[in-house]
């Protein structure tokens, strides 16, 4: 079997022998790029935003950065923040904002705590109408407020390749429509109710996570909705309209309904489906209230979806990646540059560029269903920024060859 997997993944890959640093040269422009280094107030952030050209680096010291009503760009940047860096949006427009990145055009941003604490209308931050990639990487989204005049939402629109990994979401919920989005190590928390005496109806719960349309994939993620108060209740950690959405992961990873207001009736599933296409690990932990099943609706359990999920290191370092599959599965993994699923029939999507693959390893899936691979990331100081998708191609056991979720990091 595992001399089949070879011959097919010598197909997808053409250069199976390729490495890191090859990637990187041969996709990321070296020259003309400039690296710039603010440290607080927001003025000086916003400032080296609208100066910065596409390719350019911002790096945020440790600090405070009130950026008033928002930080908006259709820039190819990458923005990093050394542990510390907050940007605050004061309201009056999302506290980030990117649209209208261009097709070859890629947005990172990694390490940043953003947060909000006012009303903005709906969205507190936003990515819309991006061409280009988005790659989010161990990024906090915080909104602080509880009133009825709070924007609670991280909206992604039209973007056709997101990958968010390491990050986590409070009091936010996570909006998706058409768009492909792959998550993975990542926790998400809805927007608290808040409920008013008297008269004034007050607002209700978020979901941690609502899909209109899109493809989405989650690896070892947990979801909670927002928590009720008074007649409001709490909500679905995930709630889906419409598009498909796979989940995979074990025990440890929670999809669960936000906490029951004190006099709320309305009980909540951990998971509702409404529409669209729902695939789910049977192995995954579902919290709902207590009357409710853990999926309200359609969804499939089998076969269970291959999952990777990745932990990033900086150059020179090692970064892991944990393929969890059924014991006994034949499991070949490849990494390579992050890229729209496209189809690779008959086993399923690929979300990396065609070409760029990099084999890594062969595995026969123990009893413990969890695999991790090292992965050194060579001490090339180029990497530093540099997305990178993995995946795995397997099956035998749970059902036919197919690859898996995918799995993205940004190198440190």
């Amino acid at each position: 079997m595992l001399l089949r997997i070879r011959r097919l993944v010598r197909s997808l890959i053409r250069s199976p022998r390729s490495a890191l640093v090859m990637l990187a040269v041969g996709n990321v422009p070296l020259c003309g790029q400039t690296i710039w280094n603010v440290a607080p107030p927001g003025s000086n952030l916003l400032g080296a935003i609208a100066t910065a050209q596409h390719g350019d680096t911002i790096v945020m010291a440790s600090g405070f950065y009130n950026v008033l009503s928002g930080i908006a760009t259709d820039k190819g940047l990458t923005i990093v923040g050394v542990p510390g860096a907050v940007i605050y949006g004061a309201g009056g427009g999302p506290a980030l904002h990117v649209q209208n990145l261009g097709p070859s055009r890629t947005f990172t941003m990694r390490g940043v705590e953003l947060m909000i604490s006012s009303y903005v209308g709906f969205y507190a931050f936003l990515f819309d109408n991006n061409a280009g990639a988005i790659h989010l990487a161990k990024c906090r989204f915080r909104n602080t407020c509880s009133a009825f005049s709070c924007s609670p939402m991280l909206g992604i629109t039209s973007c056709p390749l997101v990958t968010i990994s390491e990050c986590q979401t409070d009091n936010v919920q996570v909006e998706l429509i058409g768009s492909n989005v792959a998550i993975a190590h990542c926790s998400f928390l809805g927007h608290e109710a808040r409920a008013y005496p008297g008269s004034t109806p007050g607002r209700a719960a978020t979901n941690a996570i609502l899909v209109l349309t899109g493809v989405v994939t989650m690896a070892q993620c947990s979801a909670a909705g927002g928590d009720g108060d008074g007649t409001y209740g709490g909500v679905a950690g995930l709630a889906m309209i419409g598009g498909s959405v796979a989940i995979a992961g074990d025990a440890n990873d929670v999809y669960a309904a936000g906490v029951q207001g004190a006099a709320s009736t309305i009980a909540a599933s951990a998971i509702e489906v409404l529409g669209g296409s729902l695939l789910l690990a049977p192995q995954v932990t579902l919290l709902p209230h207590a009357t409710q099943p853990g999926v309200l609706g359609p969804h499939a359990t089998s076969p269970r979806p291959l999952s990777v999920a990745t932990r990033a290191a900086a150059p020179g370092g090692t970064a892991t990646v944990t393929v969890i599959a059924e014991p006994g599965d034949s499991l070949f993994l490849f990494a390579g540059l992050p890229a729209a699923p496209w189809a690779l029939p008959p086993f399923g999507d690929a979300w990396l560029l065609a070409g760029s693959g990099l084999a890594l390893a062969t595995q026969l899936m123990g009893p413990t269903e969890h695999w991790t691979h090292a992965l050194p990331i060579p001490n090339v100081p180029v990497l530093s920024s540099l997305a990178v998708t993995v995946q795995a191609l397997g099956g035998g056991v749970s059902g036919p060859l197919r690859t898996s979720l995918p799995g993205a990091f940004v190198i440190e």
